[in-house]
């Protein structure tokens, strides 16, 4: 997986106090993960000023945070720390000085402590009922996260393969998947990605198991943290809804990474 890395923008803004002995300070920002552009929730952001702590507090589950407090009139040494499950943690240092008012932005990074490679498949790939081809919308974003990988995931092609795998619901035809995983096949290759570094396989109507959220090291997935789709599992559906939807997830191309063998490392 290649290494993620975690954004936080926030600004500075000190301004007058009530008092000229005293000013007040606003922090303010978001967490996320510049790499899968997601918010990063409950991330645990320190202030202190002068090596005292002032203020502990909590991203949001939109990842973002506002910190305020007074601090004494004129020269102050600021430091926020930054810390979230499996990354590093980042401090940032801001001396302030007697302006009472100023605005400053200010981007972090954090890196993981561990690299899967999982973080960084594309998202599973839906389509409609007996649908081979996506939306121009769908198709450019996937476009778009193809030629990320292309760009910066060469060490890991290094000893790992894209696998493509397709699957269909039990009413389509078997030549669905087929097309399906052709198309989105083509679409790697526009977008850069070497044939050599790509496997597919066509599962049509086999059983599928889909991982609810696996994002690689940042939530340790488990095998059986999903849901399975069989035909046994469909056949004791009762609600129609619960049958579409079930059908609907089978309608996928999904991603894994697989290992290279000796002749894709060491062609003859």
């Amino acid at each position: 997986m290649r290494a993620s890395l975690l954004a936080l923008l926030f600004t500075f803004v000190i301004s007058s106090g009530f008092s000229q002995d005293s000013i007040n300070v606003l922090i303010h920002g978001t967490v996320s993960d510049s790499t899968r552009s997601m918010a990063l929730p409950n991330s645990i952001l320190k202030l202190y000023n002068q090596e005292q702590l002032y203020k502990t507090i909590l991203t949001n589950n939109a990842g973002a945070f506002d910190i305020t407090f007074r601090v004494p009139a004129g020269k102050n040494k600021l430091k926020l720390t930054v810390t979230t499950t499996n990354y590093q943690e980042t401090t940032f240092e801001l001396d302030s000085n007697e302006h009472h008012s100023f605005v400053l932005p200010v981007k972090l990074f954090l890196t993981p402590q561990r690299i899967c490679w999982d973080s960084f498949l594309p998202e599973a790939v839906y389509f409609e009922e007996n649908a081979t081809e996506l939306s121009k919308d769908q198709e450019l974003l996937l476009l778009k996260e193809f030629f990320r990988m292309n760009e910066q995931m060469q060490s890991i092609f290094r000893t790992k393969r894209l696998e493509v795998m397709a699957y269909c619901d039990y009413t389509e035809k078997y030549s669905i998947a087929e097309k399906r995983m052709l198309y989105i096949y083509n679409l790697a290759v526009e977008a850069g990605l070497n044939k050599n570094f790509l496997r597919v396989k066509i599962y049509g109507k086999k059983d599928l198991f889909i991982c609810d959220y696996c994002d690689g090291c940042h939530y340790f997935y488990l095998k059986g943290q999903g849901s399975s789709y069989t035909k046994k599992a469909f056949s004791e559906l009762e609600m129609e809804e619960e049958q579409a939807a079930h059908l609907s997830k089978r309608r996928t191309v999904q991603f894994n990474w697989i290992d290279a063998t000796i002749e894709d490392i060491n062609p003859r």
